[in-house]
């Protein structure tokens, strides 16, 4: 499955063995393994993983990237998400550099807590609604509440700018009304009607494929007042994928917006499971689907007009690089 390249592609087993985890998020900076969140105080942030059993802490990165399906920067991602994973009750031997000291310490895996798809380890924790002072407002798409998004929307409409942020702490409260990008979000950005990218689902009707062809569509959106009138930014990460994918991509294609941080996964279109004996489960992307233009998504993903190259000393500090260029690009406009 993982040759497949399919951002969607992952085989699911009812009864495997539990996964043993360590208590760390971590991020490939500067050429190395980087820890940039902790649940255990013997890990800092900015510590550099020399080696996990012996093994050099980017060959463990290479290795589990050859089973993670999908884009480069979606693989590296999800790979990043459970690293240094193994069976449960082991015990990790793991060597630390730490302000130029190398630090041993051992680890027993207990049971796998971060995801495969989100790391529930939170780097920084972000609120749903931030306002600042010279009138530019942050919304957490992940922890926003709908209602409370709702209430502010004239109070957006003047602002002098908004960001947009993708990325996930962890967190998820099921309480709070989850924000319906489509209805709440899109109308607020266009003064015409907008189409999705083609949907092109495949019509198999001999074996082998043959005389195989596809079914075109595509959804619109409609706008709505009130109308955002500053400048919009999206802080966009691997993990925005599928269903957001289709909404960076009006937002890419009609000029609504630009990007900062990390290109998203390069993976768009309903998934398609295949059940097997042995209770696996595989999914993968049922759907082919194109930029508007017609060029390709597939592996690309939507890629940001100000990228964010990570260093250790902003990790060490405990500086979000992704907001802050993000607020300097708002900041510097007219």
């Amino acid at each position: 499955v993982a040759r497949l390249e399919d951002g969607h592609g992952y085989v699911y087993r009812g009864n495997s063995s539990k996964k043993g985890g360590l208590p760390i998020r971590v991020a490939y900076i500067e050429g190395g393994i980087v820890i940039t969140g902790s649940l255990d105080e013997r890990f800092k942030k900015g510590d550099r993983i020399i080696s996990i059993d012996n093994v050099d802490g980017v060959e463990i990165l290479k290795r589990a990237e050859q089973f993670v399906s999908g884009s480069p920067q979606l693989r590296r991602w999800r790979a990043l998400n459970q690293y240094g994973s193994g069976q449960l009750g082991t015990v990790a031997e793991i060597r630390l550099l730490r302000d130029n000291q190398e630090i041993r310490l051992k680890y027993e895996r207990l049971t796998e807590t971060r995801g495969f798809f989100f790391n529930r380890i939170s780097e920084f924790k972000f609120p749903g609604i931030r306002k600042y002072e010279d009138g530019v407002y942050y919304i957490n798409l992940y922890n926003v509440d709908a209602e409370a998004y709702l209430k502010i929307l004239d109070a957006l409409a003047d602002a002098k700018g908004i960001i947009f942020d993708w990325r996930s702490d962890g967190t998820f409260n099921r309480q709070k009304k989850r924000l319906n990008y489509t209805t709440d979000l899109v109308p607020h950005l266009i003064k015409r009607r907008v189409n999705t990218a083609n949907w092109n689902i495949p019509k198999i009707i001999r074996p082998d494929r043959e005389n195989m062809f596809f079914h075109h569509s595509f959804w619109s959106i409609e706008p709505k007042a009130p109308f955002f009138k500053g400048k919009i930014l999206f802080i966009n990460v691997p993990s925005c994928v599928s269903y957001g994918e289709t909404i960076m991509g009006i937002i890419e294609h009609y000029k609504l917006a630009e990007f900062v941080g990390m290109s998203t996964a390069g993976c768009n279109g309903n998934v398609t499971f295949i059940n097997l004996p042995g209770f696996y489960r595989i999914m993968f992307t049922g759907m082919k689907v194109l930029k508007h233009d017609g060029s390709q998504h597939h592996l690309i993903g939507i890629k940001p007009q100000y990228p964010v190259n990570r260093t250790v000393q902003a990790v060490q500090s405990g500086k979000d690089e992704f907001l802050q260029k993000a607020l300097a690009v708002i900041r510097a406009n007219k």
